[in-house]
């Protein structure tokens, strides 16, 4: 990699300002949703700083980084493409990685998490001691969740932004370059009215619905009453007690039923207007696939149940359980 491009890549990565934060909850729900994929006992979030891979989130890892020398995720960000890896203990490229050589992984698989101008930034990755099935299927779907890590990702550095610029931010021109070129859906309403003053090209692609229909309107037009109501009560509790408000939304326009993970921060202007500006990052894929994921490990669960019934009620015994999987009395999970 050229210095002049890690130099770059580096500095964007710093400026999220997530290395050796304490892990956050929707980061650790990726990686056991990665994890799950594959049905494999141990995954990581890891991004390459300038010496080490260093763990956004981690499950069934007890380190919290490794050198970059060995790193999986160095290899993932230099070649651009999904890494599989079957026998890393022969693998002279990381047979002395600790995850390897300490913790016993055989088997990896990883995909890039790469920003919108196409920097990148680590790799999303599962590994276990056994080798899994792996298809071109699996790999598609752990590019989904790694692109949920990058989206997750710029909502955070945004809203941080947002809150370390509010002054400047009252700038009317600045707050428009800014929302306009977002990554991610960003839109502003006025108070009391509720009306839109800006409505960005992300919410357009994701929404479907055009800022000439929203702007100067409360978007009863565009979108369901019942759904707008919704943002409605949620927007006033902004502004009622003047704090950020964060939700998932339902929003129904064009391009079909989005679920939008939603933050929304009141604001005010020098003259006093008051106003709400919302961040949102749109879920959807996400929670179908850990609903999907939920459901397999249902089934794996039953199944194993009908395979080993003994076991299931020496285990249920011991549990003091009558409503274990698939053991006398059970029900099925809701």
């Amino acid at each position: 990699m050229r210095a002049a491009a890690e130099t770059e890549r580096l500095g964007v990565l710093r400026s999220y300002q997530v290395l050796d934060a304490p892990e956050e909850d929707v980061f650790a729900s990726i990686v056991t949703a990665a994890a799950q994929v594959l049905g494999a006992p141990m995954g990581v979030i890891g991004l390459v700083d300038q010496d080490r891979e260093w763990f956004l989130a981690r499950r069934g890892v007890g380190l919290a980084q490794t050198g970059r020398r060995a790193s999986f995720a160095d290899h993932v960000i230099r070649d651009g493409e999904p890494l599989v890896v079957r026998d890393a203990r022969s693998d002279g490229r990381f047979d002395t990685n600790p995850l390897v050589r300490d913790s016993g992984a055989r088997f990896y698989a990883g995909v890039p998490i790469v920003t919108a101008d196409g920097l990148r930034l680590g790799a999303l990755g599962v590994l276990a001691r056994d080798v899994p099935a792996v298809d071109e299927e699996k790999l598609a779907t752990l590019r989904v969740l790694a692109g949920h890590v990058r989206a997750e990702l710029d909502v955070r550095r945004l809203f941080r932004q947002v809150l370390e610029s509010r002054d400047h931010l009252l700038d009317t021109e600045l707050l428009v370059s800014m929302i306009e070129h977002a990554p991610v859906m960003m839109f502003a309403k006025e108070w009391p009215s509720l009306h839109h003053t800006l409505w960005n090209r992300a919410a357009e692609a994701v929404t479907g619905v055009p800022r000439q229909e929203l702007l100067g309107r409360t978007g009863y037009e565009s979108f369901p009453a019942e759904e707008i109501a919704a943002f409605h009560q949620r927007d006033q509790r902004v502004f009622g007690e003047w704090k950020r408000v964060d939700a998932e939304e339902t929003v129904t326009g064009p391009t079909g039923t989005r679920l939008m993970r939603t933050r929304k921060i009141p604001l005010q202007a020098a003259d006093g207007t008051k106003f709400l500006l919302g961040i949102s990052e749109d879920v959807t894929d996400l929670r179908a696939r850990e609903k999907e994921l939920d459901e397999l490990t249902r089934i794996e669960r039953r199944e194993r149940a009908k395979m080993f019934p003994e076991m299931n009620e020496e285990c249920a015994r011991k549990a003091g359980r009558r409503d274990w999987v698939g053991g006398p009395g059970s029900k099925e999970p809701s």
